[in-house]
């Protein structure tokens, strides 16, 4: 228990932690401190998908998983749960993303106005590591330390590398395209080191063709550069793309319709509750 638990909760974190944290190091050596100000409130607006959704929806997954993974219909119920955290994540994926410009110029002057830039990188990587923990269900069944404790460690190789790279040229879209690259390399080498023990039907694959519809819709985003007008009419324009990326989602099959049914069923509940609510306070 001992040497697993430092494998899992000791140097893996460790090495996650350093992966997080490299960044802004690199950044104040190379470009100064202005420039990891910038980089650090686009990371901190993209870091919300994880109190928001990846932290609750993993500390639900892990004793799942536990109490499923050797059942007869176990990887059914995971794959189907896996393709829930997808739609689910990239819809926040893309509201935090695209209402982040706004978040920016409510919180911070205009020295950070083009902090919004960074933020779909950090909010991709995270949901990334959120995935991660369906890839390594294999490496955790077999106490596969030595993989749990590797994994990370190449991943903040590589990051580091990255940073060394890409920083000194393009500033702090370097360092946010290096913590994205690292992250996806991170969950290549979990999906295809815990598909030996445990092998699931959710390849990265499957994970980024439900990322589809926030592409073509971001693309959209920048493309009318609805970032470059006032909050209200940005506002505006980005609750339309919301729409769009639902309906995008629904006719071309992205969301399953039985998701789509129930939502209905969510809202519709919801919407009885807070009027009976309503009824009896009425009645009082």
């Amino acid at each position: 228990m001992l040497s697993y638990g430092i494998g899992m909760a000791g140097a893996s974190d460790f090495l996650e932690w350093l992966l997080t944290l490299v960044d802004r190091y690199f950044l104040r050596a190379i470009m100064g401190y202005a420039t990891v100000a910038v980089y650090s409130i686009g990371y901190k607006v993209g870091m919300l998908i994880m109190p928001f959704l990846v932290t609750p929806f993993i500390n639900a997954l892990i004793p799942y998983k536990y109490s499923v993974y050797k059942d007869e219909d176990g990887k059914r119920k995971l794959e189907e749960l896996f393709d829930l955290y997808n739609i689910v994540g990239w819809f926040a994926v893309l509201g935090i993303s695209i209402y982040a410009n706004i978040t920016i110029k409510i919180l911070a002057t205009d020295d950070y106005s083009q902090a919004f830039m960074i933020v779909p990188f950090i909010v991709m990587a995270y949901l990334l590591d959120g995935s991660c923990e369906f890839y390594s269900l294999g490496i955790h069944i077999e106490k596969k330390v030595v993989l749990n404790l590797a994994i990370p460690g190449v991943a903040t190789l590589l990051n580091i590398m990255l940073n060394l790279a890409l920083i000194p040229r393009i500033g702090a879209y370097g360092a946010a395209i290096s913590t994205l690259v690292s992250y996806f390399a991170m969950t290549i080498m979990y999906y295809f080191g815990g598909r030996v023990y445990y092998r699931m039907e959710i390849g990265v694959g499957r994970f980024l063709k439900a990322g589809i519809p926030f592409f073509a819709v971001y693309t959209l985003y920048l493309f009318f550069e609805f970032h470059r007008m006032g909050m209200f009419l940005e506002f505006l324009f980005n609750s339309m793309l919301v729409i769009l990326y639902l309906f995008i989602s629904f006719v071309f099959g992205f969301m399953p319709k039985s998701y789509a049914v129930i939502l209905r069923d969510i809202i519709t509940d919801r919407l009885a509750k807070r009027e009976a609510v309503e009824d009896e306070d009425r009645s009082l």
